[in-house]
């Protein structure tokens, strides 16, 4: 696996000053998995000394970090693939999957792909230690499965466990030097290389149950796909938004502002409280709310409303009310059924740049722009863009060419996708053209300069509505 994930040369890093990071993702590697064949890297590594743009730098152990980046392509160009192939690892890491999934979407427009290795790598950083984590899966069992703790500063690597398969029943493991030397843990080692034989499941998230105090950077590793990296898809949404807006001031005076701030004509934001009936809801419902452990129910995810048992016993239904003004500054309510599908993206975007500005976490969003005016998110990207004390990581694909700005990005921060003759996506950054800072880098995409666009062919030469059999 060593050719494929090779080890990072931190020497050119060095001299980027930003603040120290926590939870980021530095690169990601994919190969023979949806619409990659040969291995992929995206990574959020900057290309050198920054002159402008310091503050999209995050350090941490010697090395920096972007908090940002875009990903460019045209339409089944595969940049969502490289969002669902790290949902698939993060997935299968925390057990929600196995590898058989996996191997059904290897690459398909290969002959005799369905043989060849797939290999998903990430290198990540977590409560102040920099991890790398990758997996070889072969016709859906799992062959290498390793996780290094990597000392950037000394270019140091420390193997925290490797498995390796023998065969579909039978696997070895190997632990780093001091915890082999020691006599206690080899039978450990026996145990857990016998009561583990599932071939089609990580042993990573088997490993972070084990009592010994060893396992604790396993265990901050597995953290990293648990808790940091957060995954969004156009049809997501933010279960969680009613409560948070109820019970956190300072988040909801946020998302109020902003709101407002947007001019899309909204005056104000609260929730909606009543008191519910218990004998009016279902009785499967009916029995949640009579362990004293329930407190939130979940009852329509697209609506976000919720029912909630308080201190006091008694049980709320919670909705958001959005106010309206109109003639005469006459103000109106309306629930989040009655708003257009962008103020609802708009609710899901804004607490993901809460959330970046404020904590250090990682979020991949696909199609961001989905729903939102382009002026909307440019001024929501801009302003992430231009925060110097944010946190966090943002990544995310669009089709929005208003965002080409380099004002807001950097030239290593936007990234293109294309396919090849073949059929495999392929990744390059702007940074790869050697473009003057000045440059007008919209129009330069916009026609074609990058790739990542449509050719339509010979479109023109379609013939709708005519009956083609007469002519």
């Amino acid at each position: 696996m060593e050719d494929k994930v090779k080890k990072l040369d931190i020497n050119q890093y060095r001299d980027i000053l930003c603040e120290k990071g926590d939870e980021m993702i530095i690169r990601f590697i994919v190969e023979n998995l949806f619409s990659f064949d040969k291995a992929q890297e995206f990574n959020m590594l900057p290309s050198g000394y920054k002159k402008s743009m310091k503050h999209h730098v995050i350090e941490f152990d010697s090395i920096g970090v972007l908090k940002l980046s875009a990903i460019y392509g045209a339409n089944g160009a595969g940049k969502s693939n490289l969002i669902k192939a790290i949902s698939h690892l993060q997935r299968l890491v925390l057990g929600k999957i196995t590898s058989k999934e996996l191997h059904k979407n290897i690459f398909k427009l290969k002959e005799f792909n369905v043989d060849k290795k797939q290999l998903l790598a990430v290198e990540f950083y977590e409560q102040d230690k920099s991890f790398l984590y990758a997996l070889e899966i072969e016709k859906g069992i799992i062959l290498t499965e390793e996780l290094y703790l990597i000392e950037q500063k000394d270019k140091k690597e420390i193997l925290l466990f490797e498995r390796k398969a023998k065969s579909e029943k039978s696997i070895s493991l190997k632990f780093n030097a001091d915890f082999e030397n020691d006599d206690k843990n080899f039978m450990l080692k026996a145990v857990l290389e016998e009561d583990f034989i599932n071939p089609y499941k990580p042993i990573f998230d088997y490993l972070i149950n084990r009592g010994d105090s060893y396992f604790n950077d396993i265990r901050k590793a597995y953290n990293w796909f648990k808790e940091s990296l957060n995954i969004i898809y156009p049809s997501s949404t933010n279960i969680g938004l009613v409560l948070k807006i109820e019970k956190d001031k300072r988040f909801a005076k946020y998302i109020e502002q902003t709101m407002c701030a947007l001019d899309i004509g909204i005056k104000s934001i609260e929730i909606k409280r009543n008191e519910v009936d218990l004998d009016s809801l279902s009785p499967e419902n009916r029995e949640k709310f009579n362990d004293n452990d329930v407190r939130g129910l979940m009852i329509n995810p697209t609506l976000l409303d919720v029912f909630e048992k308080e201190d006091d016993g008694k049980v709320y239904h919670k909705s958001l009310a959005i106010s309206h003004s109109g003639e005469n500054n006459y103000q109106n309510s309306f629930s989040l059924d009655e708003e257009s599908d962008g103020t609802k993206r708009l609710l899901h975007i804004l607490p993901v740049i809460d959330e970046i500005a404020n904590k250090r976490k990682v979020f991949f969003i696909d199609e961001i722009e989905r729903s939102i005016h382009p002026s909307l998110i440019k001024k929501l990207i801009r302003k992430y863009s231009d925060d110097k004390s944010s946190k966090g990581q943002l990544i995310f694909t669009t089709h929005e060419s208003n965002l080409l700005d380099q004002t807001i990005f950097s030239q290593d921060e936007i990234w293109f996708a294309e396919k090849d003759k073949s059929g495999s996506t392929s990744f390059i950054t702007l940074n790869d053209f050697k473009e003057h800072r000045t440059i007008d880098i919209r129009k330069g995409y916009l026609n074609g300069r990058y790739g990542g666009i449509p050719f339509l062919g010979n479109f023109e030469e379609l013939h709708w509505g005519i009956n083609v059999d007469n002519e």
